[in-house]
């Protein structure tokens, strides 16, 4: 499938803004695209000092205007990049674009996005990849765990918690 693929330009919904979160007993880790983008990782994940203000860690969620259509897109609005999976082991990329592309879709799984609850994990699945989810590298992440996509494992690297701000 070509990355060039677009979904029928229909007008986006904008949901909320949110800190994508790893949870992990006393762990919080917050997702920050690196830099402000254009840097390798392009999207790690960082303590949460200053996630409320840092426009690095702020992610507004946008969803399809199908009713039914669980697919969404996660902007970064200070950088105006969008996360988008490269494929399978790949570390994650972020790029300009426009909204309607599909690599930049992801499936919101295990949450209601218009009506988020930071206490259920969700996972993000690719549209553009459909057997790729968006996980951390490692098992065990710390402080600058670079994001990957990859084959679903169930593993609690592969869910987040979305921290509406």
């Amino acid at each position: 499938m070509s990355t060039k693929s677009i979904m029928p330009k229909k007008d986006w919904i904008y949901r909320f803004t949110c800190n994508i979160v790893f949870e992990q007993g006393d762990l919080f880790l917050v997702a920050d695209i690196n830099g402000g983008g254009g840097q390798s990782p392009a999207l790690w994940v960082l303590s949460t000092e200053n996630r409320l203000i840092n426009g690095n860690m702020k992610w507004e969620i946008w969803s399809h205007p199908l009713e039914q259509s669980t697919i969404v897109v996660l902007w970064n609005r200070p950088s105006g990049r969008y996360i988008m999976s490269v494929g399978d082991k790949e570390k994650i990329e972020t790029s300009h674009g426009d909204e309607n592309e599909v690599k930049f879709h992801w499936y919101l799984e295990g949450a209601d996005v218009k009506n988020p609850d930071n206490r259920i994990p969700v996972k993000f699945r690719s549209v553009l990849y459909p057997s790729l989810f968006l996980d951390l590298e490692v098992n065990n992440p710390v402080d600058g765990t670079p994001f990957v996509c990859w084959r679903s494992h169930n593993g609690p690297t592969q869910r987040f918690n979305l921290h509406v701000l």
